[in-house]
């Protein structure tokens, strides 16, 4: 004969499957944190806009943990030509801006092993617009 299952056994069966379903998700989302890619030193580069105007770029970084600044050189631009960088860098990806009197640029890339490839946008402005750019290290 069938003994009759009580509430309080099939609760704690959930509750264990519960627990055991959230201990395999959270370990599918450990291991190591990502190291932040160290970015300081010299960068030079490429850039082309949405409107096929085309330039170079230079830049010198500095980094504190995930924390930006350097300066930024320009070629081709009629807007920004050099500027101060701050930015962050989380893993693999970078997000800086530079500023350049009253013109901004952001830029936003992903970072291989001495390279960098990414958008860039101009948010106001004569020069207002996006494009791409990369940038390989140079020291």
């Amino acid at each position: 004969m069938r003994r009759p299952t009580s509430h309080r056994s099939l609760s704690s069966i959930r509750s264990l499957i519960l627990l055991v379903s959230l201990t395999g998700a959270l370990a599918a989302c450990g291991g190591a944190p990502t190291k932040d890619v160290d970015l300081a030193g010299s960068w030079t580069g490429t850039w082309v806009s949405a409107n096929d105007a085309t330039g170079g770029v230079i830049a010198t970084f500095t980094q504190t943990q995930g924390v930006l600044s350097g300066t930024v050189e320009i070629s081709g631009s009629p807007c920004i030509t050099n500027g101060t960088i701050e930015g962050t860098v989380t893993g693999s990806n970078v997000a800086f801006g530079a500023v350049s009197g009253v013109d901004t640029i952001n830029f936003t890339a992903q970072l291989g092993t001495d390279t960098m490839s990414g958008t860039f946008s101009v948010p106001a402005g004569a020069c207002a617009g996006t494009g791409t750019f990369q940038m390989s290290r140079i020291n």
